[in-house]
């Protein structure tokens, strides 16, 4: 048996910190920049969002997981996939990132028009329902059935992008707290539905996992990266 000294081990979760980090940021940025007005959200955003995403799954899966999303570590975490000791320090990774993105972002472009103000109820569905989708894809692809497999990027792309055509009308499409507090700062999404942007990702997030354990019993144990 093998055993790793602590300072390998701090370099591992560094690299896997700065793997979130740069992963969100350049998600965020993509949707920053695509996004400008609530119309170019049905029309050009999704395919650069998908593509992009697709992209940096496949560049940092193998190091992080390539989660980019709080709801998504939160997700694994529940369903026993992701260590305890590594959900916050993911979550800070993934935030630091998106907010670096926004800053970028407002000094390119500046502030922007707020793409859509949801229906409360409508809104925490709709953020609620393609987080649950997007965590059980994840989980899916993840899990010890499809093992070695190497479509996983195209997946997590192609399940973001459709759910942008899908709910980007109600509720603006972030299912992801990290993007909301991004988009929040440059004006794009409002700070008054704090709530919707938080709560509801980690709702479906959570749902995901819980349907998780009837699909797989038994497979709860911490997995590799992708």
């Amino acid at each position: 048996m093998t055993t790793r000294s602590p300072t390998a081990i701090d370099e591992s979760l560094m690299a896997k910190l700065f793997a979130e980090c740069l992963g969100t940021f350049f998600l965020l940025l993509t949707i920053s920049m695509v996004v400008i007005q609530a119309a170019d959200l049905s029309i050009v955003a999704p395919l650069a969002i998908g593509f992009t995403l697709t992209a940096l799954v496949y560049a940092f899966g193998p190091i992080s997981g390539a989660h980019f999303n709080p709801a998504v570590t939160l997700g694994l975490y529940f369903a026993g996939r992701h260590p305890k000791s590594q959900v916050a320090p993911y979550l800070v990774a993934e935030c630091v990132g998106a907010l670096l993105a926004a800053f970028v972002a407002l000094y390119l472009r500046g502030q922007a028009q707020e793409m859509v103000s949801p229906e409360p109820a409508a809104g925490f569905v709709a953020e609620g329902i393609w987080t649950f989708l997007l965590v059980c894809v994840i989980l899916q692809i993840t899990s010890k059935r499809n093992d070695g497999n190497q479509w996983f990027g195209i997946v997590v792309g192609t399940t973001v992008a459709g759910g942008a055509y899908v709910m980007g009308s109600v509720s603006g499409a972030a299912f992801n707290p990290a993007v909301w507090l991004g988009l929040a700062i440059e004006g794009k999404l409002g700070w008054e539905h704090w709530w919707i942007y938080i709560f509801a990702p980690i709702v479906g997030g959570g749902l995901a996992a819980a349907c998780q354990c009837v699909l797989e019993p038994g497979e709860a144990t911490p997995i590799e990266p992708m």
